[in-house]
C-alpha cells in the first residue's frame, strides 16, 4: 500500500478539496493498486469483477446469450486480467 498517497488523499479530504465519495473512490484505486487489483475502469464504468458478472449473467437470455457475453468479452479482455479468464 502506498502511505504517502493515501496521506495526499487524506489531507485534501481534510482540507475540503476532496469530498467524502472522491477520497473514498481515489482511496480504493489505491488500495487495488497496492494489492495488484486491476484498476482500469471498464466499460458502463464497471469494476472488472462486475464487468465478468454480467458477462455469465448474459448466458441466462436464450439465443442471443452466448453472443452477448463474446462481445462483452471482446471489448473488456484486454482491460483486465480478471475478464480474460
Amino acid at each position: 500500500m502506498d502511505l504517502e498517497k493515501l496521506e495526499k488523499l487524506n489531507r485534501l479530504r481534510q482540507e475540503g478539496a476532496l469530498t467524502e465519495a472522491e477520497f473514498e473512490r481515489e482511496k480504493q484505486k489505491v488500495i487495488g493498486e497496492s494489492a495488484g487489483c486491476p484498476t482500469k475502469e471498464m466499460i458502463m464504468g464497471l469494476s472488472p469483477y462486475e464487468y465478468a458478472a454480467v458477462i455469465n449473467f448474459a448466458w441466462f437470455f436464450p439465443y442471443i446469450g452466448w453472443i452477448g457475453s463474446l462481445i462483452f468479452w471482446l471489448l473488456g479482455r484486454n482491460k483486465s486480467d480478471v475478464v480474460d479468464t
